[in-house]
């Protein structure tokens, strides 16, 4: 293969890429939000997902012991609440984050279903 083949297909440098990407990347990730409200927002998330599985592993384990678990978690944990838990993180999410989610809600409670209005 000649040699202009290479060139031709050769990635371009990466200050180029860069450059080319990052606003795209920076529009389409953040947000209009800055990076630190993002990796609040990030890392609230995770603790969400944390909080729920803490949530379903007690929720199923109350099915199987009949109520026991949750019992035994609320005596030994005093009062386990997850919905407040989720409701805490809730509050430090960002406004933009709030924003996006209202716009999220407001939306799918605007759509008709599955006929889309027929």
């Amino acid at each position: 293969m000649p040699q202009d083949w290479f060139e031709e297909h050769a990635a371009p440098p990466v200050d180029d890429w860069f450059a080319a990407v990052a606003p795209e990347v920076q529009r389409t990730l953040l947000r209009g939000k800055t990076w630190t409200e993002s990796g609040t927002d990030l890392g609230v998330s995770v603790a969400k997902g944390v909080a729920g599985t803490g949530q379903a592993v007690v929720g199923l384990a109350d099915l199987v012991s009949e109520g026991g678990a949750g019992r035994l978690v609320d005596k030994t944990l005093g009062s386990y609440s997850p919905r407040a838990i989720q409701a805490s993180l809730d509050e430090r999410v960002s406004l933009g984050e709030r924003d996006s989610r209202q716009d999220r809600r407001s939306h799918s409670q605007s759509c008709d279903g599955p006929t889309h209005g027929r």
